[in-house]
């Protein structure tokens, strides 16, 4: 509760200019940002299990801070990479991890397919793309997992079939958040290297890691 508050103060209080999060009340703050966050590692193992294994999570389109902080702040032995195309979200979250002491957590600005994944990671993707666009921006050597933060009835509001040949499903689950019904979809890749090798202008993980 204490990560909370800070949280909820540094946002509202020294970035309030900046939308960081629609949820101003503290209640909903802790609600649909928080617990929405580190929900999952609750209802599933798989994603828990996942985490703990890769020991590294990548954060693609973190916006306000989520669910990376709160995941950093739960797993303080996790490296956590968080990617985001918006720059002036990147400075802003950059101070507030840091006043938070979460050291655990680098940010940049750019985007996933930008970036070659040659180490085993989770990527964790919270409202900000639909399933198969962003699995087909995916450009990895390694085996990694995806996991989607989603709203409910997700196999009936998107079409993924198609990156069926390329991921599979190793988790599909839904819960209650309070009066909020939520998703937590998860794919691993069968296919390793996947994504398209041009190495113009991309970045490699464990350079950045290092």
């Amino acid at each position: 509760m204490e990560f909370s508050k800070q949280l909820h103060k540094l946002i509202f209080e020294d970035f309030k200019g900046l939308n960081l999060t629609n949820y101003s009340s503290f209640n909903d703050f802790q609600l649909l940002q928080i617990s929405d966050s580190i929900k999952p590692l609750e209802i599933s193992s798989i994603f828990k299990k996942a985490i703990e294994d890769k020991g590294i999570v990548i954060d693609v389109g973190f916006g306000g801070g989520f669910p990376i902080l709160p995941l950093a702040n739960f797993f303080p032995d996790i490296q956590f990479l968080g990617i985001e195309a918006k720059r002036k979200k990147v400075d802003a979250v950059n101070i507030i991890k840091n006043k938070l002491k979460l050291d655990n957590v680098h940010l940049i600005h750019q985007r996933i397919e930008n970036l070659i994944i040659d180490m085993e990671v989770v990527i964790v993707v919270k409202a900000v793309s639909d399933i198969k666009d962003l699995l087909n921006k995916i450009i990895t050597i390694k085996n990694i997992n995806v996991f989607f933060y989603k709203g409910p009835n997700i196999d009936e509001k998107e079409n993924f079939e198609d990156v069926l040949i390329s991921w599979e499903i190793i988790e599909n689950k839904k819960y209650s958040l309070e009066n909020f019904q939520r998703s937590l979809i998860g794919f691993s890749n069968k296919n390793v290297p996947c994504g398209t090798f041009l190495k113009k202008d991309k970045i490699i993980l464990s350079k950045i890691l290092k």
